[in-house]
């Protein structure tokens, strides 16, 4: 238990240091000033939550009674879901939320700072569709609304490429 808090209190930290962009200005000023590269954090973020993702898994693999008694699943579920949403917010794709009127959607170009992000969270995504492809087939169904529409989102971004969910998109079509 107190293992599983402090996975989650390091990836909820990582994900909040990241996302201070007044913090992340004053580091780069810093680090310009002692002329040394910048600290990676996005890729502190990145460790921080497959860390986290793969002790999830491997108490729902190895250890089914404790995994049944804590929820894993619903909380392996929820991280991935975490981890899309990064992604998506990162490539400034909002949830879809159901709306009464129509939206206008402008596709600009990513910037290569933010192209170069999303490369690096990449292999998280994977790792999070990876994750959730590994559930039994009813926790998969009762779990797929959410991830499709995530997954739906990701089609979405410029920046990743359709061949990954050509190869991968039978982590949602086999099992449901």
């Amino acid at each position: 238990m107190i293992l599983l808090e402090t996975f989650s209190s390091i990836a909820s930290h990582s994900h909040q240091l990241n996302s201070e962009t007044t913090l992340q200005q004053k580091v780069r000023q810093a680090c310009s000033i002692l002329e040394i590269s910048d600290p990676p954090i996005v890729h502190f973020e990145n460790e921080s939550y497959q860390n986290y993702l793969g002790f999830l898994h491997e108490l729902l693999v190895n250890n089914p009674s404790l995994s049944e008694e804590m929820n894993i699943e619903a909380q392996l579920v929820s991280v991935c879901e975490e981890v899309l949403q990064i992604y998506l917010d990162c490539a400034r794709l909002q949830s879809l939320e159901p709306v009464n009127k129509p939206v206008i959607h402008w596709i600009l170009p990513l910037g290569l700072a933010k192209k170069e992000e999303l490369a690096a969270r990449t292999p998280l995504v994977l790792s999070a569709l990876h994750a959730v492809s590994g559930l039994e087939s009813d926790s998969f169904r009762s779990h797929n609304g959410v991830m499709q529409e995530l997954q739906d989102q990701l089609l979405l971004v410029n920046f990743f490429s359709l061949t990954l969910f050509t190869r991968n998109g039978a982590i949602f079509e086999d099992q449901s």
